[in-house]
């Protein structure tokens, strides 16, 4: 998994940490480990997790400020 893709599910998701591994052949291997401080999001849809910037309708209801 990307970087990219990895920070873009922890805003998705609501998650605070992100764990990235990677094997890079002969027995060695590398992890990076991510850590989500704050999100620009400010609203957060109740249903699906979704975030937003500025509070609007996802699945037919409003979002709560995150």
């Amino acid at each position: 998994m990307r970087p990219a893709t990895l920070l873009r599910e922890l805003g998705r998701t609501g998650g605070r940490y992100g764990l990235r591994t990677m094997c890079i052949g002969f027995g060695q291997g590398i992890a990076t480990l991510i850590e989500r401080i704050s999100t620009m999001a400010g609203f957060r849809c109740v249903k699906c997790g979704k975030v937003a910037m500025a509070q609007k309708i996802c699945c037919g209801r409003p979002m709560k400020k995150a």
